[in-house]
């Protein structure tokens, strides 16, 4: 297993004409559902939210999100050479790097390590997944817990994404929480 913080902060030292360091403001797409990938991103600091539009409601469900020292890429599309399958957005202002597909390529034909990191989010995306199908069988509150015990940083995401994620609407995440906030008042007294 290997570190993939570290692994890319290598390769960006390694290449470092290759990467373009960038701010990008909430709201700005990174990937559109249909195109093709042109860019590879790091994300050194902020928030991006992976989504797809569910033609049968009109609704945005979010499937997933990124954040500090992970790669913001459409991993399936990247491996397959497909046109992207979902959206990319950041949704927290962030600093990023950035790298053409094409610079990527040739990084990957010389160094070996691109590959393992390649094959290392794989297994991570499918790890989290069977975590995430398994978890679906348990009550909202326990989903919500371990959803923010795993993953800190989703305190700072909006909860229409959150609640989106978990597959339930805005009202219902908002009487879990009020329902968590309760009990654990209770504990506390």
């Amino acid at each position: 297993m290997i570190d993939i913080k570290t692994e890319i902060e290598n390769i960006i030292k390694k290449y470092p004409d290759m990467w373009d360091e960038q701010k990008k403001d909430n709201g700005t797409l990174l990937f559109k559902q249909g195109q093709e990938i042109k860019n590879i991103y790091f994300c050194k600091k902020g928030i991006v939210r992976i989504f797809y539009s569910d033609e049968q409601t009109g609704t945005e469900k979010t499937s997933g999100f990124f954040s500090e020292n992970e790669l913001a890429i459409p991993i399936i599309s990247l491996v397959k050479q497909l046109p992207v399958m979902y959206n990319i957005e950041v949704i927290e202002n962030a600093w990023l790097y950035k790298i053409s597909i094409e610079n990527w390529n040739k990084i990957k034909a010389q160094d070996p390590i691109i590959t393992e990191i390649l094959l290392e989010l794989m297994s991570e995306i499918l790890f989290r997944f069977i975590q995430y199908q398994s978890d679906n069988s348990i009550d909202n509150s326990v989903r919500y817990m371990k959803l923010f015990d795993k993953f800190p940083y989703l305190y700072r995401v909006k909860d229409s994404y959150i609640a989106s994620f978990l597959g339930i609407d805005g009202t219902t995440l908002s009487r879990l929480k009020s329902r968590l906030k309760k009990n654990i008042h209770h504990k506390t007294l």
